[in-house]
């Protein structure tokens, strides 16, 4: 803890907090006894419940029984329906917890308990009941689940373990985790690296700062869109669709779209692919010019064709040989934000992108300079309202896209540019909004919510 305290890095991403409980060998007042470990994981429950904790991302990091502390308290809530309040745990860490027991004394610890209770000590066995119950629950409805629903959370788990452990081998710091690292030092020593140097510490920090991807999640360390806008004297453009396929919009305007992704070093999952989509409203269509691999949509590419320029969606499989490799969906759209249309949405849900995806940082930019050169007016800057749930599709939005959370941008109206930035996001809906006045200094309609 006080080299994690004096860790710049760590120090300023995270608070610290430290649950302690009763675990004793024995107990000899008569009047007392042991808490099982489903009571101490009940009181961690009302700890992170607390109103300093609640509705706050939480790394909980356990050693030895506390792993199964933390791993109790999980199963509680995947178990009772309430799977959707560990939303906001980002990851699970334990360090030598024994999955699969301990076998260390153990003829002599049944021996001891056979004339007094230890409820804890039971856990600690091997091939224990309530402990193989307690970490099948994580395994199958947190740590490898593909749902989010009542009775399952995605939540990343990492496993450690010590190389001269001889109380929790191998076998059993891992358990049926698939993440595991083996680290210098026996079961206690773990605990206690030299410094930051070491690997005791070094592992542990690394994971904090890149979590472990879930493999249901695309675990996104940057997602970038870009809005230029640009006026242009009221003209026809003739937009090629297909072989033979033209069409003809009349415009005022024309944008350039892109959305470019970038998947965190840690990415694990592969599907299923990726998808970056635009649907286009009122009257508007749009021409793609720029995608930067090969689209994995198949027969679904023909939606661009038969919805005449007005839907198109980019798939893709990250790929884990490349993670600092990018992925960019480039459009051109004629007659998009015209007088009383200048706003637009996008969805971040798993309908919409393809699966769960977990973003590190999100980036949204307006791009109005070429208005502002050609003389109109920036009459309502441009804005963005969050909200923190994708319903799904484009027709239920209005129900969601009021009031929403307004996001102060981190640029205003450098060189005609406004900037957002975002982090640490499960999914959601943004709203940009902005309106302009023509050349003439007539006002235009102002975009509506």
């Amino acid at each position: 803890m006080e080299l994690l305290r004096d860790d710049e890095a760590i120090n300023s991403r995270f608070d610290f907090d430290c649950f302690p409980y009763s675990t004793e060998l024995f107990e000899l007042h008569p009047l007392r006894r042991i808490p099982s470990l489903q009571e101490v994981a009940g009181k961690l429950k009302d700890h992170l419940d607390s109103k300093e904790l609640l509705d706050r991302e939480l790394t909980l990091v356990g050693h030895s029984q506390g792993g199964l502390v933390i791993h109790a308290y999980l199963e509680h809530m995947l178990t009772s329906g309430h799977a959707r309040k560990l939303k906001w745990i980002r990851q699970v860490i334990t360090l030598a917890t024994p999955h699969l027991g301990s076998t260390t004394a153990s003829f002599l610890r049944r021996l001891v308990y056979r004339f007094t209770d230890n409820e804890q000590e039971r856990t600690l066995r091997v091939h224990d009941p309530t402990t193989a119950k307690i970490v099948g629950t994580v395994v199958h409805r947190a740590a490898e689940t593909n749902a989010a629903d009542d009775l399952n959370w995605p939540i990343p788990v990492s496993c450690f373990g010590g190389l001269r452990d001889d109380i929790v081998v191998k076998a059993s710091a891992q358990g049926p985790f698939a993440n595991y690292k083996g680290v210098e030092g026996d079961h206690s020593k773990i605990l206690v690296p030299k410094d930051r140097r070491d690997d005791r510490y070094r592992e542990l920090a690394e994971v904090l700062l890149d979590p472990v991807g879930h493999p249901h999640v695309f675990e996104v360390d940057h997602y970038k869109t870009t809005i230029a806008l640009r006026p242009v004297a009221m003209q026809k453009f003739r937009i090629k669709l297909g072989e033979d396929e033209y069409r003809e919009v009349e415009t005022d305007n024309v944008c350039e779209l892109t959305r470019t992704v970038r998947f965190a070093r840690n990415n694990r999952c592969q599907s299923p692919p990726f998808k970056i989509r635009y649907l286009a409203f009122g009257g508007s269509c749009f021409k793609p010019t720029y995608i930067s691999h090969k689209n994995e949509a198949g027969q679904i590419t023909s939606q661009y064709e038969q919805s005449g320029g007005k839907n198109l969606e980019f798939q893709f499989t990250p790929r884990p040989e490349s993670p600092d490799e990018e992925y960019t969906l480039g459009l051109t759209i004629y007659n998009g934000f015209g007088e009383g249309r200048r706003d637009v949405h996008f969805h971040l849900g798993p309908n919409s992108v393809g699966g769960m995806a977990y973003y590190r940082k999100l980036t949204y930019e307006v791009d109005l300079s070429k208005y502002m050169e050609a003389g109109y007016a920036v009459t309502s800057a441009p804005t963005l309202y969050w909200h923190s749930e994708d319903p799904g599709n484009c027709k239920q939005c209005k129900g969601l896209r009021t009031p929403g959370k307004r996001v102060q941008p981190v640029a205003e109206n450098v060189q005609g540019l406004w900037r957002w930035e975002l982090f640490n996001v499960r999914d959601g809906v943004a709203d940009l909004v902005w309106d302009v006045a023509d050349a003439g200094g007539v006002p235009s309609v102002e975009a509506q919510i």
